[in-house]
């Protein structure tokens, strides 16, 4: 039989009591909001992989609010720049290099006992992140040495 997973997605309002009422935005800034600072990583992580298990699944799919490796600088202050994530504090940048401890959440993870693929992401609006994003995955490898 094929593995049938849980998607983590489908946890996107609980950080709200499942009561969310602003969009699935809301639910997932609350959702990366739950698992920040990243000394508090493992433990809610276990807590939903616990939960996930009571219900019978042996498999998940992570959503990126759970565990995707992003890193942001931090808010910019002065006046608009004119490009919408930069504006609204969601600049990413080479893993490490941002306020996100990503470092320590990939450590945490897989010392948990994580096992899944860590997906890179950085989508900067000013330019082609091909170099940065090859930094990323020589960072991530150290960290996993």
């Amino acid at each position: 039989m094929n593995p049938i997973s849980y998607i983590t997605a489908n946890l996107v309002a609980r950080p709200l009591g499942f009561n969310m009422t602003g969009g699935w935005m809301e639910g997932d800034d609350a959702t990366h909001d739950l698992f920040r600072p990243a000394e508090r990583f493992a433990a809610r992580f276990d807590d939903m992989i616990g939960g996930i298990r009571a219900l019978g699944y042996t498999s998940v799919d992570l959503w990126c609010a759970h565990l995707h490796a992003k890193d942001v600088k931090p808010r910019r202050t002065g006046p608009p720049t004119g490009y919408a994530l930069i504006d609204m504090g969601h600049e990413t940048c080479t893993l490490g290099d941002g306020v996100a401890g990503i470092e320590n959440v990939i450590r945490q993870a897989v010392a948990g006992g994580f096992k899944g693929p860590i997906g890179i992401e950085h989508e900067p609006e000013t330019h082609d992140p091909a170099d940065d994003c090859k930094e990323s995955l020589v960072r991530v490898k150290r960290w996993l040495s």
